[in-house]
């Protein structure tokens, strides 16, 4: 927890079973502090509130080739971005089995920011897989690239109407309006494991 303009780097880092939260960058306005994370795992992580896994505020937050797996949130999702103008971006990361017991909450991102999501597979997660930070009034956008989504929803526009999630050359499970994009299974060899392949057949 820093509120100067210190950053953090993780590397290679587990953070399994904390029962408040992964990861808090606890200063709602400083912009100077830069958090990365790579090759890193955030498991079994829950709260009663919102960011099992990460809860992250104005700051820049960079996440490469990192798993997020059976992380409960009370509500608004495992991973939390509180405030607006952060710079986040989330790259080769695998988000699995994320849920939320709070209700009809999202299970895996809510957030004030625009985030960046590309090369990524989110697979089997509860619920929908974005939301707001504040409850109708987040105008966020999310870029989706690359990436496979299966076994999820994306967002209910209904509750969210002013979010905005693009996907380009992407697979989307049950369709999604776009470039390069596909509906069909990518057929995992082992949807159970951690570390997912396809096989040559899939589309």
């Amino acid at each position: 927890h820093s509120q100067t303009n210190d950053s953090l780097h993780l590397n290679d880092v587990v953070m399994d079973s904390n029962s408040y939260y992964g990861l808090w960058v606890g200063s709602s306005s400083n912009d100077q502090i830069k958090v990365s994370i790579n090759n890193s795992v955030f498991k079994n992580n829950s709260t009663q509130s919102q960011g099992a896994a990460i809860w992250s505020k104005k700051n820049t937050l960079k996440v490469t080739d990192t798993q997020f797996t059976n992380n409960d949130s009370y509500e608004k999702g495992s991973i939390y971005i509180d405030e607006d103008g952060a710079d986040v971006s989330f790259i080769g990361c695998l988000f699995k089995d994320n849920y939320t017991t709070g209700g009809n909450y999202v299970s895996v991102f809510s957030t004030g920011s625009d985030v960046e999501i590309i090369d990524c597979v989110f697979l089997n997660n509860e619920e929908n897989l974005f939301g707001g930070s504040q409850y109708n009034s987040t105008s966020a956008d999310i870029s989706i690239l690359n990436s496979i989504v299966w076994g999820n929803t994306l967002i209910s526009t209904g509750t969210w109407p002013n979010m905005n999630v693009t996907a380009t050359y992407s697979c989307i499970e049950g369709g999604y309006a776009g470039t390069g994009k596909t509906s069909a299974d990518p057929d995992f060899c082992n949807p159970f494991d951690i570390d997912l392949t396809l096989p040559q057949s899939s589309p």
